[in-house]
């Protein structure tokens, strides 16, 4: 099954190493903005520009990983108890996925992906995100003038590895435009 692909496109990424002549990477971002199909499709409601080409974009997409993973069990044990995980630790207060959400957004982030497994964590953490994502919108919308979109992604409750789970989530979402 399929997930629709995201509906951000990004302005290409130059090397901007010593060995590509600078003629060339303007040549090559000419003939890039000029191409029929360079910005088309959906763009989100507000997207933020930067000063510099190559950091234009009409949204910027984010993989907020919020499971917890069988080393992170073990280096967090003292904290991390049956009722509390790793994504879900206070900090001030406040969960550490609510935190990444605020440091996202004050970043430029426009979209975020959270991952999650599909077992009892999983739930948990998709509740906190949808019970905060509103007064955290509101918020929001006061500082950085936008919105953010935030989509729950349930990955397979085998997920052993970052690998493992960057690679489920490909398997759904094309973030390339």
């Amino acid at each position: 099954m399929s997930a629709p692909s995201s509906a951000c496109s990004a302005a290409p990424a130059s090397s901007g190493g010593a060995s590509v002549p600078k003629e060339k990477l303007n040549a090559e971002k000419q003939a890039v903005s000029s191409s029929p199909n360079h910005g088309s499709g959906k763009k989100c409601a507000s997207a933020p520009r930067g000063a510099d080409e190559d950091t234009q974009f009409d949204c910027l997409p984010a993989i907020l990983v919020a499971l917890t993973l069988p080393e992170l069990k073990e280096t967090f044990a003292p904290l991390c108890y049956e009722s509390l995980t790793f994504p879900l630790l206070p900090v001030s207060g406040v969960p550490l996925v609510v935190s990444a959400f605020d440091f996202l957004a004050r970043n430029g982030v426009t979209e975020i992906f959270v991952l999650i497994k599909g077992d009892e964590e999983g739930w948990m953490v998709k509740r906190v995100v949808e019970e905060h994502e509103e007064t955290f919108q509101k918020r929001l919308r006061r500082v950085v003038k936008r919105g953010l979109r935030v989509t729950c992604v349930e990955v397979p409750t085998t997920v052993d590895s970052m690998g493992d789970a960057l690679r489920d989530f490909s398997s759904k979402y094309d973030l390339r435009h």
